[in-house]
């Protein structure tokens, strides 16, 4: 069975997460090229920046675009995980702002890029749903 992961910035030392049990995973794992850990460190720090500028003020840089810069690395790099690792299957987390009030029950229900009905996790309520096609991962 394939080990689940996913790349979700959380403002910890780590970036990849195992999708079943929220426990972080090292990125300074042995196998993955430097060139893929340097990507990694810069998306980290790009999202970390975005993040704070959204938080302090209400500009969300393309935070909860999906086809932002900063997301589409995102999930290339999952994809390159993947590619490296070989038996990991590697998701990106995304969600939507949920400090507006009209979003803060929102449900995904189907995948943004593919438009494919997204499947439940069984998992808790920040890994809900996947998109296999897409790689993706939902609360």
């Amino acid at each position: 069975m394939q080990k689940k992961i996913k790349l979700m910035w959380a403002d910890a030392n780590s970036v990849l997460w195992e999708l079943t049990t929220e426990k972080e995973v090292s990125h300074k794992i042995p196998v993955l090229s430097e060139t893929l850990k340097t990507r990694i460190d810069v998306w980290k720090g790009q999202y970390k920046k975005i993040y704070k500028i959204w938080l302090d003020h209400d500009q969300n840089g393309g935070l909860f675009d999906f086809k932002s810069q900063l997301n589409s690395d995102g999930t290339i790099s999952c994809r390159d995980i993947e590619k490296e690792l070989g038996d990991v299957r590697c998701y990106y987390w995304f969600d939507i702002d949920r400090s507006q009030d009209d979003k803060k029950e929102f449900i995904w229900l189907q995948c943004p890029l593919c438009n494919s009905q997204l499947l439940k996790t069984g998992l808790n309520n920040i890994n809900r749903a996947i998109c296999e096609h897409c790689r993706l991962v939902f609360p």
